[in-house]
């Protein structure tokens, strides 16, 4: 996709949901469910511009900007929700799953990673902390030396992924 194909609005959208380690305000599950629907969004975008000689008609642009609309106000009601990512991992796994979030952060940002792929991305994190957690209390709270070998097995693999993703070639725009 073209940076003409992609209003501002979409950018800014793609920056305010990033996540930071400074200022983590949303899950990982959040951000993968707002990172998929922009991803969406965009793909709309390009078929309707496609559609119609590389322009919007008047009434696809007021759809556009409700759609906006609608994915700012779930963005603004996910990052004031209780749900809070811990500030401090403690765990070797935690603090790993934490910078590989941070990574999947700056990917969005730099417009290394497309929204798509940050959702998809986003959303196998989830599914590891998910399993992780469900772990943890069979065990008093840790992780068997065996689940923890797993844990990393998955983690490298995520990693590799993320690594894939930010320097393949696909067309994307940086976050402003």
């Amino acid at each position: 996709m073209e940076a003409r194909s992609v209003p501002p609005e979409i950018r800014t959208q793609t920056c305010w949901k990033t996540p930071n380690s400074a200022a983590r305000e949303l899950t990982p599950a959040e951000a993968a469910r707002l990172e998929a629907r922009e991803a969406d969004l965009r793909k709309q975008l390009a078929q309707d511009r496609a559609a119609n000689g590389g322009k919007l008609t008047p009434q696809q642009r007021k759809q556009v900007q409700s759609e906006l609309d609608d994915l700012s106000a779930k963005i603004a009601k996910h990052k004031h929700d209780k749900q809070k990512i811990s500030p401090r991992a403690k765990s070797k796994v935690g603090k790993r799953e934490r910078r590989q979030q941070d990574r999947i952060g700056e990917g969005v940002v730099s417009g290394q990673l497309t929204p798509a792929e940050a959702a998809r991305l986003e959303a196998r994190e989830v599914e590891l902390r998910r399993q992780i957690a469900e772990d943890r209390p069979a065990n008093g709270g840790k992780l068997t030396p065996e689940q923890r070998k797993t844990a990393q097995a998955e983690l490298d693999e995520l990693s590799a992924r993320i690594a894939k993703q930010k320097h393949d070639a696909q067309a994307r725009l940086p976050a402003k």
